[in-house]
């Protein structure tokens, strides 16, 4: 007959598990903290004539550097207008990018100010650990990862 263990191992089994998953899930977290509070947007102006800003805020408590910030102004086809709440308009003029070399803790830098609609479409920077983000289309993604992974894969896989 076979021994398939007790009630008790199968908790124990299952607690570990889901001990395991908790702890990954809070690293991680961690880990993301400071890139969530990083943020360029577009702030439109209010009256008419008054100046469009794109901004760029970090709202944590340690500096980023290495920012490099994407953006978008004026029309190639005026009839294509749409906004966006968190981006401004949806314009599909030249990029223009911009270096800063650092934002310090909860400082807030205006990059341009102009009467044409413009938006922003990407951010990169480092946090203060040194690992490298990018915010496309509200989505923070950790760079270098999937490259890193691909190459050790394939250094295990190389003959020789």
């Amino acid at each position: 007959m076979i021994d398939w263990g007790s009630v008790p191992a199968y908790f124990g089994g299952i607690a570990l598990v889901l001990t395991l998953i908790v702890l990954f899930r809070d690293r991680r977290e961690k880990i993301r903290a400071q890139a969530d509070r990083v943020a360029a947007w577009v702030q439109r102006g209010r009256a008419d004539g008054e100046l469009h800003r794109v901004v760029v805020k970090n709202a944590g408590d340690l500096p980023c550097t290495d920012l490099r910030i994407w953006w978008t102004v004026g029309y190639r086809t005026p009839a294509k207008l749409r906004f966006s709440k968190v981006f401004g308009a949806d314009t599909d003029g030249h990029r223009k990018p911009r270096y800063e070399h650092a934002v310090g803790p909860g400082e807030t830098l205006v990059l341009l100010e102009t009467a044409e609609d413009c938006a922003v479409r990407g951010l990169e920077f480092t946090d203060a650990a040194g690992r490298q983000w990018s915010r496309i289309d509200a989505r923070l993604v950790r760079q270098g990862t999937l490259r890193r992974r691909v190459r050790r894969t394939w250094q295990r896989l190389r003959p020789g």
